[in-house]
């Protein structure tokens, strides 16, 4: 009847119009969708290029190298990491962090009872070059300075950065003596207050020691303490942006399965 054709051909209609909102909708996912996936291999690409600088020592002298490739190829036993990997620095006081360790940036930590006698042997033997060790076992901490009142100070550098526990005696002995402020003018006018083994250093990252001894100019290898900070944020990068991906590409799949029902629908009432 003319009733019922009319019927198939709203419903016909219908269909081809919900087919072509499903289609559409899938189609701006799926943009969207490999625009994500292009995001996500970069990111692991950025992730890859970090581990390998951290595998390779990027930035580490050659004695420090040659020291830990030893270690890795069995030459010596201890548990050993470099000082760099245990820090974590705020990015806005890298710089200066950087700059307060100087040339312990890439100083080896000596874990548990590990002995540094077969370290300093093998630098010893031929040109392995030199190596800063801190066999945790030795250290004495020494004794914390007291913070004097300072214009412009930002925080005793021990307390800014982070770190685990069993670390406390090198973050102590390294950085338990320095206090950071906002810039040199500040840092000349706090010299005064200082006792002569006490240092500050400035966001800059100028080192003023209590002594009288300056430091000036950038400390170039900051990238080396910026790593497991890197690290932790691309992490978490990738995992936000790959639960985005993994929900995006569900929905995808919902709406193609609501797209081969209405596609059923749709050659049924063609039958009909």
């Amino acid at each position: 009847s003319e009733t019922s054709n009319e019927t198939i051909k709203k419903k016909s209609l219908d269909s081809s119009i919900r087919k072509q909102e499903l289609n559409s909708k899938i189609q701006e996912k799926r943009n969207i969708l490999n625009k994500i996936q292009s995001e996500l291999i970069k990111l692991n690409a950025q992730y890859e290029a970090l581990l390998q600088a951290e595998m390779t020592l990027s930035g580490f002298n050659q004695g420090a190298k040659n020291l830990m490739s030893a270690h890795k190829s069995g030459k010596f036993s201890g548990k050993y990491r470099p000082l760099s990997e245990v820090l974590n620095v705020p990015k806005e006081y890298e710089t200066a962090i950087a700059a307060a360790l100087g040339e312990y940036l890439d100083s080896i930590v000596l874990l548990d009872q590990s002995d540094p006698k077969n370290a300093i042997q093998y630098l010893a033997k031929g040109d392995q070059g030199r190596a800063i060790l801190l066999p945790l076992q030795w250290l004495k901490n020494d004794e914390i300075i007291k913070v004097p009142s300072v214009e412009g100070f930002v925080g005793k550098a021990n307390e800014i950065v982070d770190f685990d526990d069993q670390y406390l005696p090198i973050v102590q002995s390294l950085l338990g003596n320095t206090i950071v402020v906002d810039h040199q003018e500040n840092a000349i006018k706090a010299m005064d207050k200082l006792s002569t083994h006490a240092r500050v250093v400035t966001l800059n990252g100028e080192v003023f020691h209590g002594n009288g001894f300056v430091h000036a100019g950038k400390e170039t290898r900051t990238a080396m303490i910026a790593r497991p900070r890197q690290k932790q944020e691309l992490k978490l990068l990738i995992d936000e942006t790959q639960e985005k991906f993994t929900t995006l590409n569900t929905e995808i799949l919902e709406l193609e399965n609501s797209l081969q029902d209405v596609d059923r629908d749709h050659q049924r009432n063609l039958l009909d």
